[in-house]
């Protein structure tokens, strides 16, 4: 079963909480993100984020966390790095191939070797590796949250072997793609 969001949170903190002094960003620490914010950063890229992203954003800091190799931010606030990384006048961190950034679609994590992009018309999570062809993305989830539900479950359950299991969950509730679950169960 896909842990739950609550579960993972719970989970991270037992996991990692003592080792806050040395190592940080592995939690999913609560954080209220205003509304107004969330709407200006709509605003500038001109796009409507998908309801569960923008629930998960404004309930949990994601400016510094990473789990499962999976790095969504690396500073305080997680709209002012993601309107950097989805930014036109940002050239260094373009991610896009092409003058202007496809409509609705923006960044908003990476890891080795994937870039992971939301897609705010329909909620897709696509994973894009640096060989793949422009717009034939992996659609690895239809939601963010059960992105991050099924990140989460396979980061916490890296010990036991049921990966079988949990690709065969993930396929059922989310996924189009296995070669990306199958990578971060390695």
């Amino acid at each position: 079963m896909i842990y739950s969001i609550i579960k993972i949170k719970s989970k991270l903190d037992d996991e990692f909480l003592p080792l806050e002094d040395e190592i940080t960003g592995l939690r999913l620490i609560d954080k209220c993100t205003k509304i107004e914010d969330i709407n200006n950063f709509e605003n500038k890229l001109e796009i409507s984020l998908p309801q569960s992203f923008k629930n998960l954003i404004s309930k949990y800091d994601f400016g510094n966390f990473e789990i499962c190799n999976i790095q969504f931010g690396y500073e305080d606030n997680y709209l002012t790095i993601l309107e950097k990384l989805n930014s036109e006048a940002d050239s260094f961190n373009k991610w896009w191939q092409g003058d202007k950034r496809p409509n609705n679609i923006i960044f908003i994590a990476n890891s080795d070797p994937y870039t992971i992009l939301l897609d705010c018309s329909n909620g897709y999570v696509y994973a894009m590796l640096s060989d793949d062809k422009w717009l034939e993305w992996r659609i690895v989830s239809t939601d963010f949250e059960l992105f991050l539900r099924s990140i989460g479950t396979i980061f916490l359950n890296r010990d036991n072997d049921f990966s079988e299991e949990i690709v065969k969950i993930i396929q059922e509730n989310n996924s189009k793609d296995n070669e990306f679950w199958e990578y971060f169960l390695m």
